[in-house]
C-alpha cells in the first residue's frame, strides 16, 4: 500500500509545471451583465441559462446582494427574482455552454407572433426558425413507442416479445379535448410507497373532455362524497362517464375493480415503528395492497406518506413502517384503510350517481345507484372442484368455516409429507422433497391459533393444538354480491340555514352459492340533520357575537352494510363502543356554537346513541377556545361518557379532558399541553369495578420570526394506572423529550436535527421496559464558490427485522440470472441461467435499531479560482486547480445493541459485534483525482474497503470484507490515438457459518490497458488486454488462478442512421493444483481451460421514428463443465421500435 506514496509524491511536484501548459478543460464561461433596473423589475432573464450555483455575484451600486434576502435565482432558466430594488445591476456568473433548448419538438406548430408593448420587450432578442407543420398531420401530440422482439437461444424456444406504450393528448375538435396513456405490457409491479406523490407505471386510460360531459375508458378511480351512507371510493377499470347539465350533475361508471377494500385497526407497539403487517378481513397476508389506496390514522389525524413525512409503505407485502419523524407508542390508535388485491373471482362494478338542483339551487336532490358483485362462474385462480362447491353451498353466511383439508395424497415419492396419528391426534410430519406422499396446503391464521410453524424452507412443523399460528388447511373464497341505493335531500331556504334528509337501503350476501341465511340480505338507514351556519346573533339593537346549531337524528338497521366507510375514523371511541361492527343503532346528536368575541368561541354538545336493547350510551361534550391578542392562548376540551352493556351486564363512566396553554413574546412561544383520562366500569352482579386512568403533561419551548433559525425542544411525562382490586394501581411510567434545529441556508450552511428519546417503565407485568430513540441529522455546507462540499446524514429508529429465506425459483433456461453449480454446491449469478432469487419473510420478528449513516466530502479547488484568470495564479493554486477528492462513508446497522447511539471503533469485529447485529455494512472509499476536468489525459486513485455482516437469512450467518486498491489513467494521444491503463489489489475474505458451505480468503492482482485508433469520426478500432492473478488462501496449500484475457473491438457508424459493434473475448485461465475447483469470486467467475466470448450489436434508425436492432451474443465453455448444459451457447435478439 505505501509503495504508491513515492509516485504520488512525484506526481504533485510535476502539477505545477503541467497546471502551467494549456489543458483542454471542459469550459465553465464566465459572464458579466450590466442593466439598469427600477422598482417594477421583478423577474430579471440573464443571457445564459445553466448557471453554476454559488457563482453568482450581484451588485447595484457598491451593495452586494445577498441570497434569500434581496434574491433568488432559478439556476437553470437563468432567471432572477428580485425584491423591490432600484438602479445598475452588474451580474457576474458561470454557466454551461450547452446548446440545448427549453423544449423540442418532432413538428414545431406556427404561432402567430404575439403583439408586445415596447416597454415590455426583453432586452436579449432571440431569433428561432419555426418548422411548417405537415398538413398531414392532426394536432394531437403524440409521444411513446411500439416495439416488436424475437428472441431465440440455445435450449429456450423462439419467444416473441411485443410492448406498445402511447402518450396522447390534444383537441380532436375545437371544444373536444382528449388526453390518453396506452400501453399493452401488463406489470404487476407496484411502485415504492415512500414517496407523498406515485408515478404508476402501468396507468392506462382514455380520457375525453367536452364542453358538458368527460368520459373515461380504462383506469380511473371514483370517488362518491358528500352523503352519509354514500361514501365510495375504489380504483377500477372500465368506463366512467360525467355530465354536467343545466339542471343535473350526473356519473355512470361500469368496471371491473382491482381489488377489495378492508379497514384494519390496531395499536402500536411501544419501541417499534414498523413494520406492522396489513392482512385481509380473514387474517390474509399475501396480499398486495393497490398503490395510492390507503388512508392512514395515528390517533384520528390523517397522516401524510413519504419519507420525510409520516409514513412509508410497502405495496407488495403489504407493510407499513413510520417514519423517524412520527413517534409510535403502545398506545397509538392506527386506522388503515386500504384495497388490496386478493380477488378470487372477478368483480364486476356498477354505479349512478346524479345531482338535480331546483329554485337557484335552494333545494337539491340526489341519488346513488352502486353494486359490486363477484362473478362465480369467472373464478381468477383455480375452478373451484364439485366437491368444493357443494360444501360451500351447505355453508350459507359462514365465512370462517369455508375451508378444506390442507393435505392432498399425491402417491408416494411424490410429495413433502407424510400423515402421523399420535395418540388419537392426527398431523403431517415434513420428510424431504419427493420422499413424502402428501403435499400440504398451510394457511396463517394468526398467533397461538395455530398447530404448525413454520420453519423455513418450505418446511411447516407441527408444535401442538394452539401453539403455532399456521393451520394444514385451505381457505374457500365465497362469492359475494353487495348493493346500494342512496337518495338525499338538500333543502336551503336561506344561505345559513339547512335541512337535510338521506335514506339508504343496502343488500348484501355473503355467499352467491349459497340460498341459506339469505333472509338478512336487505338492511336500512335513513338521517335527517338540521344546519344553522354560524350567523350574527343581534338582540335589542346589540351585537351578542356569532351562534350556529346542528342536530342529527340517524337510524341504522341491523341488516343495513354500508359500501364504504360512514362513521368516523375513531367512531366506536366516541361512543365508548366495545363491538363497533355492529351495525343497528339510533343516534341523536346536537351541537352548539357560540363566539361573543372575535377572539373567543365556544363549542357544545350531547349525543345518545342506542344499539337494539343492549347496548346505549351518552356523551356530553365542551370545547372552549380563547385567543385574545398579546396575550396567552387558552384551549380546553372536555367529554364525557356514560354507557351501558347489558350483554356484559357493564356500565361505565368515561371522562376526558385536554387543555392547552401557549403564549408568544419576544422571539420565543412556550406552551404546555395536558390531556387525561379515567374511566370506571361496574359489573352488575357482582360489583366488581374495572377500568384504568392516564395523565399526560407536555411542555415545549419554540423560537419564532429566527429565520433562518428554528428550534424547539419539548419533554413529556405520562402515568398509566389501571384498576386491580377496587383500586387503581400503577401500571406504566413513560418519560421522553424531544428536540428539533435548524438552519436554512446561512452562509452555505444548511442543518437539522430532530431528537426524540421515550423510556416506558412497566410495574405490574413481567413485561420489560420499552425505550425508543429516534433522530435524523442532515448537515450540507458549500463554501468557497463549491469548492468544498460536505454532506452528512444521521439517522436512527427502532424497528422490528423478520428473518429471512432464501428460494431459487427454476426458469426457463436463459430466462434467469443465477445457475446450480454442483461442483460447488451453490447458487452462482449467470446471465445464461436457469434460476430465479427470491427472497421471503418468515414472519418471526424480532426488535432493532436501525441506523444509516452516510457521509460524503468532495473538494474541488478549482472551484475556488474558476473566475480568476489562470494566468493570475501562483504555481501552487495551479498544482490544486488540477487536484480533487472524494470521500464517501455509508453505514447501515440493524443491530440488538443498548446503546446505538454509540459507534465503535473502526475495527469491523467491534463495529458489528456477532451476538449483536442482526445485520450490518460499512463501506469507506477515498478517491483522488488528477485533471479531473482535462479532456485529454486523467488520473483516479481509488482506496475502497467494505464489510458486511449478515445474520437475517435462515441458512446461518455470513460475512464478506472487501479491500480494493487501484489506479486508472486515461490519456488521448491525439485526435485518433487513446489509451487506458489500470491496476487493481483486491482482498476479499467470505466467511460462511453454514457447515457446507466453504470460506474464501482471496488476494488479487488485476492489470489491463486498452488503446483505441479512430482514423475517422465514426470508425474506431480497440484492443484491450487483462491479466489477473488470483489467489485462495483459505485452503492449504492455497488455490493459485490466473486469468489472460485479450478482447479486439471495433464500432462503426453510419451519420445519423446505423451503428454496428463487434467485440470477442478470447480468454485462458490456469489453476494449481489443477484439480481444485475455482469459487466464483475468483478470476471473474470463469473456469480453468480457454473459453470465447462474442457479442455482435447494431441499430438502424431507418427515419426519425422508426429503429431496428439487432444483437447477438454467445460463449464457448471449456471442456468438462458440469451444469452448463451446452458447451456452446447462442442468443440473439431482433427489435423494431417505432416512435410516435
Amino acid at each position: 500500500m505505501y509503495r504508491g506514496i513515492p509516485i504520488i509524491a512525484c506526481l504533485l511536484i510535476s502539477l505545477g509545471s503541467i497546471g502551467a501548459q494549456e489543458c483542454k478543460f471542459l469550459n465553465l464561461y464566465q459572464a458579466q451583465w450590466i442593466t439598469e433596473i427600477v422598482p417594477q423589475d421583478s423577474v430579471i432573464q440573464l443571457p445564459h441559462r445553466f448557471l453554476i450555483p454559488g457563482s453568482e455575484k450581484f451588485f447595484i451600486g457598491n451593495k452586494q446582494l445577498q441570497p434569500r434576502q434581496d434574491y433568488q435565482i432559478d439556476y437553470q432558466q437563468g432567471q432572477i427574482f428580485l425584491r423591490s430594488q432600484q438602479g445598475t445591476l452588474k451580474v457576474f456568473y458561470q454557466y454551461l455552454p450547452l446548446g440545448v433548448k427549453p423544449r423540442y419538438f418532432l413538428w414545431e406548430a406556427n404561432k402567430e407572433k404575439e403583439k408586445i408593448p415596447k416597454s415590455q420587450t426583453s432586452r436579449i432578442q432571440l431569433k428561432s426558425k419555426t418548422v411548417p407543420e405537415p398538413q398531414s398531420e392532426t394536432k394531437l401530440l403524440k409521444s411513446g413507442s411500439i416495439t416488436r422482439s424475437l428472441i431465440l437461444g440455445t435450449n429456450q424456444g423462439l419467444r416473441l416479445d411485443s410492448g406498445l406504450r402511447l402518450q396522447l393528448t390534444g383537441n380532436i375538435t375545437p371544444e373536444v379535448e382528449i388526453i390518453a396513456a396506452l400501453t399493452d405490457q401488463n406489470t404487476p409491479i407496484e411502485p415504492e410507497g415512500n414517496t407523498q406523490t406515485l408515478q404508476e407505471i402501468d396507468k392506462v386510460y382514455i380520457q375525453i373532455n367536452a364542453p358538458k360531459v368527460q368520459a373515461t375508458l380504462g383506469d380511473f378511480n371514483i370517488i362518491y362524497g358528500g352523503t352519509r351512507f354514500a361514501q365510495y371510493q375504489r380504483k377500477l377499470q372500465g368506463a366512467m362517464i360525467k355530465g354536467q347539465l343545466p339542471l343535473l350533475d350526473f356519473t355512470v361508471s361500469g368496471a371491473v375493480s382491482k381489488g377489495k377494500f378492508t379497514t384494519n385497526k390496531f395499536l402500536g407497539q411501544e419501541g417499534k415503528q414498523g413494520p406492522y403487517q396489513l392482512h385481509g378481513p380473514n387474517g390474509e397476508l399475501n396480499i398486495i395492497v393497490l398503490a395510492g389506496t390507503e388512508k392512514v390514522w395515528v390517533d384520528g389525524e390523517l397522516m401524510t406518506r413519504g419519507e420525510e413525512n409520516d409514513y412509508v409503505i410497502e405495496y407488495g407485502n403489504g407493510q407499513i413502517t413510520f417514519t423517524r419523524h412520527r413517534l409510535i407508542t403502545g398506545d397509538s390508535r392506527i386506522v388503515v384503510d386500504f384495497e388490496y388485491s386478493d380477488l378470487r373471482f372477478q368483480r364486476n362494478l356498477f354505479s349512478a350517481s346524479g345531482n338535480a338542483g331546483f329554485w337557484n339551487n335552494k333545494l337539491r336532490l340526489g341519488a346513488t345507484l352502486i353494486r359490486e358483485a363477484d362473478d362465480k362462474d369467472n373464478p381468477l385462480e383455480t375452478p373451484l372442484s364439485e366437491e368444493e362447491i357443494h360444501k360451500l353451498e351447505k355453508l350459507g353466511d359462514h365465512p370462517d368455516s369455508a375451508f378444506v383439508d390442507g393435505g392432498k395424497y399425491v402417491g408416494g415419492g411424490k410429495g413433502s409429507y407424510v400423515q402421523v396419528d399420535s395418540g388419537g391426534v392426527k398431523f403431517y410430519r415434513y420428510v424431504g422433497a419427493n420422499q413424502g406422499d402428501y403435499l400440504v396446503k398451510f394457511s396463517y391464521v394468526g398467533q397461538a391459533n395455530g398447530d404448525y410453524r413454520y420453519m423455513g424452507g418450505g418446511r411447516y412443523v407441527f408444535v401442538g393444538p394452539g401453539e403455532g399460528n399456521y393451520q394444514a388447511r385451505r381457505y374457500l373464497s365465497l362469492p359475494q354480491t353487495h348493493n346500494l341505493v342512496d337518495v338525499n335531500l338538500q333543502f336551503s331556504p336561506h344561505e345559513n340555514f339547512a335541512i337535510i334528509a338521506e335514506s339508504a337501503v343496502s343488500q348484501f350476501d355473503q355467499n352467491i352459492f349459497s340460498g341459506l341465511d339469505d333472509s338478512d340480505n336487505r338492511g336500512s338507514a335513513y338521517q335527517l340533520q338540521l344546519q344553522l351556519k354560524s350567523t350574527p346573533l343581534r338582540l335589542l339593537d346589540r351585537n351578542w357575537g356569532r351562534f350556529g346549531v346542528s342536530a342529527t337524528l340517524r337510524s341504522q338497521a341491523e341488516r343495513f352494510r354500508p359500501i364504504g366507510r360512514t362513521y368516523e375514523v375513531e367512531y366506536a371511541r366516541k361512543w365508548d363502543l366495545a363491538e363497533a361492527n355492529s351495525n343497528g343503532e339510533l343516534t341523536k346528536e346536537v351541537n352548539l356554537q357560540y363566539a361573543p368575541w372575535s377572539w373567543a368561541q365556544g363549542r357544545f354538545g350531547y349525543g345518545y346513541i342506542e344499539k337494539g336493547n343492549w347496548f346505549n350510551s351518552r356523551r356530553w361534550n365542551a370545547d372552549i377556545e380563547l385567543k385574545p391578542s398579546n396575550w396567552p392562548h387558552l384551549h380546553y376540551f372536555r367529554e364525557q361518557i356514560s354507557s351501558e352493556n347489558h350483554n356484559q351486564n357493564l356500565r361505565s363512566n368515561w371522562l376526558r379532558q385536554q387543555g392547552q396553554v401557549s403564549y408568544e413574546f419576544w422571539y420565543l412561544r412556550p406552551s404546555i399541553r395536558y390531556e387525561g383520562e379515567i374511566k370506571k366500569g361496574s359489573v352488575k352482579k357482582d360489583s366488581t369495578i374495572v377500568g384504568f386512568r392516564f395523565d399526560e403533561l407536555v411542555g415545549e419551548l419554540a423560537t419564532r420570526k429566527l429565520d433562518p433559525f428554528r428550534a424547539s425542544i419539548n419533554w413529556n411525562y405520562r402515568r398509566d394506572d389501571s384498576m386491580l382490586q377496587q383500586k387503581f394501581h400503577r401500571q406504566s411510567l413513560a418519560r421522553g423529550w424531544g428536540t428539533e434545529f435548524a438552519l436554512d441556508q446561512w452562509h452555505n450552511f444548511t442543518a437539522s436535527l430532530e431528537l426524540k428519546r421515550r423510556v416506558r417503565q412497566y410495574f405490574q407485568s413481567t413485561q420489560p421496559n420499552k425505550e425508543t430513540r429516534l433522530s435524523d441529522f442532515k448537515l450540507f455546507y458549500f463554501p468557497w464558490k463549491g469548492a468544498l462540499k460536505t454532506e452528512l446524514r444521521y439517522q436512527v429508529s427502532n424497528t422490528q427485522i423478520s428473518r429471512r429465506e432464501k428460494l431459487y425459483l427454476k426458469v426457463e433456461k436463459g430466462q434467469g440470472n443465477y445457475r446450480y453449480d454442483p461442483l460447488l454446491e451453490e447458487y452462482v449469478p449467470d446471465p445464461y441461467g436457469d434460476y430465479v432469487l427470491r427472497t421471503f419473510a418468515t414472519g418471526d420478528y424480532e426488535p432493532a435499531t436501525d441506523i444509516l449513516l452516510n457521509f460524503r466530502l468532495r473538494l474541488q479547488p478549482r472551484q475556488h479560482w474558476i473566475t480568476t484568470d489562470n494566468k493570475k495564479l501562483s504555481w501552487w493554486q495551479r498544482v490544486l486547480q488540477n487536484l480533487s477528492t472524494e470521500t464517501c462513508l455509508r453505514l447501515d446497522e440493524k443491530t440488538k445493541r443498548s446503546n446505538p447511539w454509540k459507534l465503535s471503533t473502526y475495527n469491523p469485529k467491534s463495529l458489528f459485534p456477532d451476538n449483536l447485529t442482526i445485520y450490518g455494512r460499512y463501506e469507506l472509499r477515498q478517491d483522488i483525482l488528477f485533471f479531473e476536468n482535462v479532456l485529454n489525459r486523467s488520473l483516479r486513485l481509488r482506496w475502497q474497503q467494505s464489510y458486511e455482516l449478515n445474520n437475517r437469512y435462515l441458512e446461518g450467518r455470513q460475512s464478506v470484507f472487501r479491500r480494493e486498491q487501484s489506479l486508472r489513467y486515461f490519456h488521448r494521444f491525439s485526435s485518433e490515438f487513446g489509451g487506458k491503463f489500470s491496476y487493481q489489489f483486491r482482498r476479499v475474505r467470505k466467511e460462511y457459518h453454514v457447515f457446507d458451505r466453504n470460506n474464501r480468503n482471496i488476494f488479487s492482482h488485476a492489470v489491463q490497458f486498452e488503446l483505441s485508433y479512430r482514423p475517422k469520426s465514426l470508425l474506431e478500432f480497440a484492443l484491450a488486454a487483462k491479466l489477473i492473478a488470483d489467489s485462495n488462501r483459505e485452503p492449504n496449500p492455497p488455490t493459485k488462478a490466473c486469468l489472460l484475457s485479450v478482447v479486439p473491438r471495433i464500432t462503426y457508424g453510419l451519420r445519423k442512421s446505423a451503428r454496428l459493434r463487434a467485440e470477442l473475448d478470447f480468454s485462458n485461465v490456469t489453476v494449481a493444483p489443477r484439480s481444485r475447483v475455482l469459487p466464483y469470486e475468483m478470476v471473474e467467475g470463469k473456469h480453468a481451460g480457454r473459453s470465447l466470448y462474442w457479442r455482435l450489436s447494431g441499430d438502424y434508425r431507418m427515419s426519425s421514428r422508426l429503429m431496428f436492432m439487432i444483437s447477438y451474443s454467445g460463449r464457448y465453455q471449456p471442456k468438462g463443465l458440469v451444469g452448463y448444459g451446452s458447451r456452446v451457447m447462442h442468443i440473439g435478439r431482433a427489435e423494431v421500435k417505432a416512435f410516435f
